[in-house]
């Protein structure tokens, strides 16, 4: 069988490629023999995209913030993204080490909930990239940044119709909560 075939089996494109259920047998019983896990970096340097998104809250013991991290989580998952949750302690220096980790590991978008002011200037540098930064709970400078603020009780509801599309136009958007819920940022 070829690399092709084994690829398609072990990416789960076996029926769009139409490889029989035998051949699938056999490439999971080596995927088994052998242990294999798909290489993850990998796939995100060739897909140029890692499908995980960074989650920056305050405090993990607060429970509103546990709420929203254990929902966005659920629907990150079921939409095939991953959620990286670090707390900053409600501390900008904190927070700016927890972007900046999240970053390093090439996160598709980043949703904080922050300790600086509106307009410090750690945020500024994507003020016009295509990177999407989502405010949530606190708001950031509204003519660059999209601020979810003052909905967290409405975010389970809202969030249902929320979607993740692919980097096309050099911007992942994650349009969270259909358009927030057509709430004013």
């Amino acid at each position: 069988m070829s690399r092709t075939t084994a690829s398609y089996v072990i990416n789960g494109k076996a029926k769009q490629y139409r490889v029989s259920d035998k051949t699938v047998e056999k490439v999971m019983a080596v995927v088994r023999e052998h242990n294999y896990h798909p290489n993850a970096v990998a796939a995100g340097l060739r897909a140029g995209r890692t499908r995980s998104i960074g989650l920056v809250i305050p405090d993990l013991e607060n429970t509103s913030y546990t709420r929203i991290a254990n929902y966005l989580e659920r629907q990150a998952r079921q939409r095939g993204y991953q959620l990286l949750i670090a707390c900053s302690e409600d501390q900008p220096d904190n927070e700016m080490r927890c972007i900046e980790h999240l970053l390093q590991r090439q996160v598709d978008a980043i949703i904080v909930s922050t300790s600086l002011p509106p307009e410090h200037p750690f945020y500024q540098r994507w003020a016009n990239d295509p990177f999407p930064i989502v405010a949530l709970d606190r708001a950031l400078d509204r003519e660059h940044f999209t601020s979810v603020v003052g909905a967290i009780r409405m975010m389970p509801k809202c969030w249902r119709k929320s979607y993740v599309v692919s980097r096309r136009d050099g911007a992942l958007s994650w349009r969270a909560a259909g358009a927030f819920c057509q709430l004013p940022a």
